[in-house]
């Protein structure tokens, strides 16, 4: 709770379970949809901790989506190898403002909080580069298999693709959860910095994502000039594009 008030202060969108999951609705499917959503995770690898059938799917998971993992380790705890996209950061008596409490109602010192709200934002700016190019590098490859006539990554951030029918095409990777407003941002760029093309995707990693939420890009597919492409079925729309 105290990290999640600074963060919240620090300007940062923070989910946190116990606060953040409505009443009634699937946990680990919520869960999984807002982690998809996150650039860093805070991992507070506390005693026990890993000892949890759930703590240990969420870690995996974390890790299966290329999520960086700010990895808080409890004094006396040692690092996981397992946890390949982790920054660790090891939790000394002396961060805690009273000794004689480092347990469930321990409170962290004030210069610690800002240490690790730091860290957060520079690990966050790592962690957006890190998605975005293996987005890119997936995409890339896919396309080079399909024999497209042409691909190159652009100065703009965007994949200019030429198809085999002659269509060209940009595509804008995109972290996290697409939603409406990034549909918008990413077609006025995109028609002025690369006027030619005919069709706009909009890449994404659809892994975690709820199903209701994948339902409703495929229904804004069908009513939006820029259509989703999830990265992992990117072959149908390469060998002859869409609509």
């Amino acid at each position: 709770m105290q990290l999640y008030e600074e963060l919240d202060k620090a300007g940062f969108d923070v989910f946190l379970d116990t606060r953040s999951i409505p009443f009634g609705v699937n946990f680990q499917s919520t869960l999984w949809h807002r982690m998809a959503d996150s650039d860093v995770v805070i991992l507070l690898d506390t005693p026990r901790f890993r000892e949890s059938y759930w703590t240990v799917q969420e870690l995996a998971q974390a890790n299966s989506t290329s999520l960086q993992i700010l990895h808080l380790l409890w004094p006396g705890m040692k690092p996981d190898q397992e946890s390949a996209f982790s920054e660790f950061l090891s939790l000394q008596k002396r961060h805690f403002r009273s000794k004689r409490r480092r347990g469930p109602g321990s409170y962290l010192t004030n210069a610690m909080c800002k240490s690790i709200v730091a860290e957060a934002e520079s690990l966050r700016a790592r962690a957006l580069a890190v998605r975005h190019r293996n987005l890119v590098d997936n995409f890339c490859d896919r396309a080079r298999e399909e024999s497209v006539r042409s691909i190159a990554v652009q100065p703009e951030r965007f994949i200019s693709l030429g198809l085999k029918n002659g269509t060209k095409v940009a595509v804008v990777p995109t972290v996290g959860v697409p939603r409406a407003d990034r549909y918008h941002e990413m077609e006025l760029g995109i028609r002025k910095s690369y006027p030619k093309a005919k069709q706009l995707w909009l890449l994404y990693d659809e892994r975690g994502i709820l199903e209701t939420w994948l339902g409703h890009l495929e229904w804004l597919n069908s009513h939006l000039p820029v259509t989703a492409v999830q990265v992992s079925k990117c072959a149908i729309p390469l060998r002859g594009g869409l609509r």
